[in-house]
């Protein structure tokens, strides 16, 4: 892998007493998302807030038991709920439902609205605990919109499309998707932010983006992941399907909806705008259209273009999404290697094979996997340019799963 040299762990005896396996660290409790916010609105549907996941893994893949203790803070009371684990007993990898009650049916709190007119937000926590690990809390934070009448609508979703091809198509989970429309977020544009803990923050400028199923008729509850968020602005977000959405009970074909909450106000859709796919996979182009030519570096890691194209028989770092679930197991919202990959073994790669054609022939895959600094769902291909690759603009194509978009390019010495 090109890029891969300067993310080496610092120091060459810290490598060395790893490889030597003198030194192991700790099993961990890997918990996503590190903080939850709900949001309840009478007036659209329930009493209930929509059920969020929360994932529990460990640092290591093992199975290790573990127990959860959900508190509400403030106020106190049998308010903030679990739904039911999908394992039992309950050891690790598995993931907890956790939704909220209207805070009207607790006596002596009739009003989630403070003095200044606006939504009152309430707080809980989500304790995890492992004999073999040590303890994670999860911070909850409960808002509660009253008031008669259907629900306030901000905004409206047109469309849901890859953020790399711009096609209208299946979504799989980890892929970066645009989703365009209006009233959806902030007049002036924002970027990314990162939480207290290293991942991609799923609250950006008081948007919030929900991936969520439909419940059964009569059922109580919605069951909803938020997306991490990479852009906002009142008529275009960016951010990623979260991996969460596989534990829904969805299997591909299946379809789910996506909408936008907005400072109060939300952007819905009426019916399922989102399908449910294992791959679908989209080239980034540098013209942001989704055709023409790929963002890919050379193999010295300068930019791949007309004026400095990559000789045939050399690597060329291509970057893609819509490469679906990965193993070990994508997480929602994190930056590969953020602290440094030693091996390239450690990179998280997808379930489904990858292949390449560059100018209509099979090109040799070196590597695939989730790009270094980069959110998770954000994948690098280097593929061999072949030999007798006419010089200019030659086709590329890379397949996982499926075929990629049509029309996009590398330029070819």
């Amino acid at each position: 892998m090109q890029r891969s040299q300067k993310h080496a762990l610092s120091g060459a005896l810290a490598a060395v007493l790893v490889f030597a396996g003198l030194v192991r660290a700790q099993t961990q409790l890997v918990v996503s998302p590190t903080s939850m916010d709900l949001v309840i609105d009478p007036s659209f549907s329930t009493t209930f807030s929509r059920v969020q996941y929360l994932s529990v893994a460990s640092s290591d893949g093992s199975a290790i038991p573990y127990s959860v203790d959900i508190k509400s803070v403030s106020p106190p009371g049998p308010w903030i709920l679990g739904a039911p684990v999908s394992n039992a007993p309950p050891v690790t990898p598995a993931s907890v439902g956790i939704y909220a009650a209207a805070l009207v049916s607790i006596p002596g709190v009739t009003t989630g609205i403070g003095s200044t007119g606006l939504p009152r937000p309430y707080s809980g926590t989500i304790t995890i605990t492992s004999p073999l690990a040590p303890t994670v809390v999860v911070p909850i934070i409960v808002t509660q919109v009253n008031g008669p009448g259907p629900p306030t609508l901000q905004g409206e979703i047109t469309s849901v499309l890859n953020a790399a091809s711009f096609a209208n198509a299946s979504m799989s989970p980890g892929e970066v998707v645009s989703l365009f429309g209006t009233g959806l977020g902030p007049v002036v544009p924002d970027g990314a932010q990162l939480d207290s803990t290293g991942k991609v923050a799923t609250s950006l400028d008081g948007v919030y983006v929900y991936f969520y199923n439909q419940p059964p008729q009569g059922s109580c509850c919605e069951y909803a992941v938020q997306a991490p968020l990479t852009y906002v602005s009142e008529t275009q977000i960016n951010c990623v399907v979260p991996y969460e959405i596989d534990q829904m009970g969805s299997i591909p074909g299946s379809l789910l909806f996506v909408d936008v909450y907005y400072l109060g106000a939300w952007s819905k859709s009426a019916t399922p705008n989102v399908k449910l796919t294992a791959a679908s996979p989209g080239i980034f182009a540098t013209t942001g259209t989704g055709t023409g030519q790929a963002a890919a570096l050379n193999s010295d890691n300068s930019p791949n273009t007309a004026w400095n194209p990559a000789p045939a028989g050399s690597i060329v770092q291509i970057f893609m999404t819509g490469e679906g679930q990965t193993s070990p197991a994508g997480v929602t919202g994190s930056v590969t290697c953020s602290n440094g990959c030693a091996t390239t073994s450690q990179i998280p790669k997808p379930l489904l094979p990858v292949t390449a054609f560059v100018g209509g022939q099979p090109a040799t895959v070196t590597f695939y996997g989730e790009a270094p600094e980069l959110i998770s769902g954000v994948m690098q291909v280097n593929v061999v340019v072949p030999l007798n690759t006419p010089s200019g603009a030659a086709s590329l194509s890379i397949t996982v799963g499926s075929s990629t978009q049509a029309g996009v390019t590398l330029a070819v010495k």
